[in-house]
């Protein structure tokens, strides 16, 4: 009934594990949708810092595209779940992929600016990608930002806890894309036009950074 999906809707918006992705993400669209920028770094000091008052604003402003945003999630998790429901009834269990970074223009990052390697202005210090190969002779320039590594551990390691248990609701099992990040990564200053001037770097006792 109308009213049971209403029920469930707002059940699913006070969920924890949903709700610390959610409204980012749902505010992340809705500046997206309303300004022409290239990236998050183009928008007003205000919805790029996240200052209280302009997201408040942008809420009020967008409140119709902001509950589409999120009654889309709800929907898509619903039938998801019937999915992977019926899945494991028949003994078939569903195997995602997880990147091991995020592009800069998301709201992981928008929202979650100490958590990478950024300036003082938001922009990326280091970028990711891998060096010369068999491949390729200059290396690979992914250009996603990386995780400021000693910030992440401070917290607990905080966003990777919340984007693993994200995994766990939609998956049997995943898998991480590059996962030798973990452990390792090549770092590329910011604006190079190929990888292979990059650097390895870590993040344990020995972190470079």
């Amino acid at each position: 009934s109308p009213g049971e999906l209403r029920r469930q809707y707002d059940e699913f918006k006070k969920n924890p594990d949903v709700s610390g992705w959610l409204e980012d993400a749902a505010l992340f669209a809705a500046i997206d949708n309303s300004i022409n920028a290239v990236s998050w770094s183009e928008w007003p000091e205000p919805l790029k810092d996240r200052h209280p008052g302009a997201l408040k604003d942008i809420y009020e402003n967008q409140k119709d595209f902001i509950e589409n945003f999120m009654a889309q999630q709800f929907l898509f998790e619903k039938q998801w779940k019937r999915v992977r429901s019926h899945a494991q009834k028949l003994g078939i269990s569903i195997m995602g992929d997880m990147p091991i970074y995020v592009g800069y223009h998301s709201a992981d990052v928008w929202a979650n600016r100490k958590s990478f390697l950024l300036d003082k202005n938001g922009f990326p210090t280091f970028v990711s990608g891998v060096p010369p190969d068999a491949f390729s002779k200059t290396g690979q320039l992914w250009n996603s930002p990386l995780y400021d590594w000693k910030s992440m551990e401070a917290d607990g390691f905080a966003w990777w806890v919340k984007r693993i248990k994200r995994a766990l609701d939609l998956y049997d099992e995943f898998r991480i894309d590059h996962f030798r990040g973990l452990a390792g990564f090549w770092a590329v200053p910011s604006g190079s036009e190929v990888a292979m001037f990059g650097s390895w770097r870590g993040w344990t006792k020995e972190c470079l950074f």
